[in-house]
């Protein structure tokens, strides 16, 4: 009976000695897994400082423009200026011309308007040494030419200058219909004119335009000016009509009215 009482008594002893170190190491794995109850930690405000750099982070953000609208508008504007014409295309009579135009821009593409063009006639090497061989070659000298146009401009562009402007172009195409004054120059000397006459003439042209302010362009063509050249008799010869053409190399400046404008669309 004493030996059984000993036996519980130390079993007891050993399951109380063994609870508390298995009490521990359930406390000590509670606090490397995280378990148990934290202290709330309190949340980091950000430095004012941060707040006005992010603030104005997104108001540059805000005012960044990818794509630059024109620098000039064409649309319901009138467009004046000199004109002054060289030929390309004829060995024979160099004519330059002095003349005007007026066009008017129904839109930012398509406009209309009016050439006109007083040819001054200078006779070349080739004259002079005609003269010299008694040659008659068919020569007309152009007096003046007029005409009715329309022109389309295809695209615009910019490019900078010296990395310091920038300077805004257009290119156009167009043509138009008219009439050309014509004389016809006499062997042997070209210079006791003939007949003049007054014909119909078709005109195509390319050029571009380089907008310099918001009134005031440089602008340089190329213009072909077709005519039928009539039979007449020149030296004695009769001859056949042809059809020519008198390319002509002009520049000039011109100037818009309404000197300004104002944007429609927002930017």
């Amino acid at each position: 009976m004493r030996l059984r009482f000993a036996s519980l008594a130390a079993l007891g002893f050993a399951l109380v000695m063994g609870a508390a170190p298995l009490a521990a190491r359930a406390d000590e794995v509670d606090e490397i897994l995280g378990g148990g109850e934290s202290k709330p930690t309190a949340a980091k405000k950000p430095a004012p400082a941060d707040d006005k750099k992010a603030a104005t982070s997104a108001s540059a953000d805000d005012d960044v423009i990818v794509v630059e609208r024109k620098s000039f508008l064409l649309d319901k504007r009138l467009e004046v200026g000199p004109a002054i014409a060289l030929t390309l295309n004829d060995p024979f009579v160099q004519h330059t011309g002095l003349g005007a135009m007026v066009d008017f821009h129904l839109t930012e593409a398509l406009s209309v308007g009016l050439r006109g063009m007083f040819f001054f006639d200078n006779n070349t090497e080739v004259i002079r040494e005609t003269v010299r061989l008694q040659a008659v070659p068919l020569l007309n000298r152009y007096d003046w030419a007029a005409a009715l146009t329309m022109h389309y401009v295809p695209f615009y562009g910019k490019f900078s200058l010296f990395r310091r402007t920038v300077l805004h172009f257009d290119a156009y195409v167009g043509g138009g219909i008219g009439a050309i004054s014509t004389t016809v120059l006499v062997a042997p000397t070209f210079i006791v004119s003939g007949a003049t006459k007054i014909g119909p003439t078709v005109n195509v042209a390319i050029g571009a335009r380089l907008y310099l302010t918001k009134f005031l362009a440089l602008y340089l063509e190329v213009r072909d000016w077709f005519l039928l050249i009539d039979p007449e008799d020149r030296g004695g010869e009769p001859h056949p009509a042809f059809f020519a053409g008198n390319m002509l190399f002009t520049f000039g400046a011109t100037i818009f009215l309404p000197a300004s404008f104002k944007y429609t669309t927002p930017r």
